[in-house]
């Protein structure tokens, strides 16, 4: 498997160790994109206001990548900052950007000035995580495998179709194949692949991505099994921590992949607030 065993046994769940695991991930997944088709996206991940700023400018909608990490989490975020990051976004032709503001981000206020900024709060995300330690979900009928180096384009496939990606996003699930760290699986209903998930490995922790479903075959305990495999194997390869990021469960806006990770043991290290700040550009 693309995982490596050996890891440091030092767990730390607070903001500042999670949101820097997150930006691992974030960078081999940025970094995996050849740079012309990274220029055509408008992908970046860059140090902005004392955080990080993840951009896909050619999306501007898709604010799961157009972000930010750990503002305030490294030192308080000043005016100044603010300012920044502002400026970068409209660097990147965008009108707003998604800000996170995780427990114990400096300044106390620092919601409040954003608020006075114009941003308008927005759906949080949960940061969870459980143990890494081996265990099963049956899914009666179908097959669990990692991807081999024949099955890239369906995984691709599967993952696309999975989430509607447009094909120019492509290149971000095409980069990680066979990259170091990463492992990527497919649930097989006899011979038609129905599902797709990532495993991400790195310093004890584990990530997990890339998780989707055809919705023909929802329901069926296809990503809860896809979850258990990870989870074991991440355990077997030394990993300490499997930790991972989901929309928060509302009762207008239900969510299953919480629920699943609920299912699967996941407890919550932190919420996320989200804030939807404008740039300034085109007011």
């Amino acid at each position: 498997m693309g995982v490596r065993s050996g890891m440091t046994h030092h767990r730390d769940l607070s903001p500042r160790s999670l949101e820097r695991q997150e930006r691992l991930v974030l960078e081999g997944l940025v970094g995996s994109v050849p740079e012309a088709e990274r220029a055509v996206l408008g992908l970046t991940l860059a140090d902005v206001a004392g955080g990080a700023l993840l951009t896909l400018g050619h999306y501007p909608q898709v604010m799961d990548f157009n972000r930010t990490l750990s503002l305030g989490v490294e030192r308080p975020a000043t005016g100044a900052d603010l300012d920044e990051l502002q400026a970068a976004g409209r660097a990147h032709g965008l009108t707003r950007l998604m800000v996170g503001v995780v427990p114990g981000a400096q300044p106390g206020d620092l919601r409040g000035r954003l608020l006075e900024r114009g941003a308008q709060p927005t759906r949080a995300w949960m940061q969870l995580w459980r143990e890494a330690t081996p265990w099963n979900s049956p899914a009666p009928g179908l097959d669990l495998r990692e991807v081999g180096p024949e099955e890239t384009g369906t995984f691709l496939d599967v993952m696309g179709r999975g989430f509607s990606m447009p094909p120019d996003l492509m290149a971000m699930g095409r980069g990680v194949l066979g990259r170091a760290g990463w492992t990527h699986y497919l649930a097989w209903d006899g011979g038609v692949p129905v599902a797709s998930a990532s495993l991400h490995l790195q310093g004890g922790y584990a990530w997990l991505g890339n998780a989707t479903t055809l919705p023909d075959w929802r329901r069926r305990g296809a990503q809860l099994a896809l979850v258990a495999r990870r989870v074991t194997d991440a355990a077997r390869a030394g990993a300490h921590t499997v930790f991972t990021q989901v929309a928060e469960d509302l009762p207008d806006k239900p969510n299953p992949s919480e629920h699943n990770m609920r299912r699967a043991g996941f407890q919550v290290a932190y919420r996320r607030d989200h804030l939807l700040l404008p740039t300034g550009l085109g007011a």
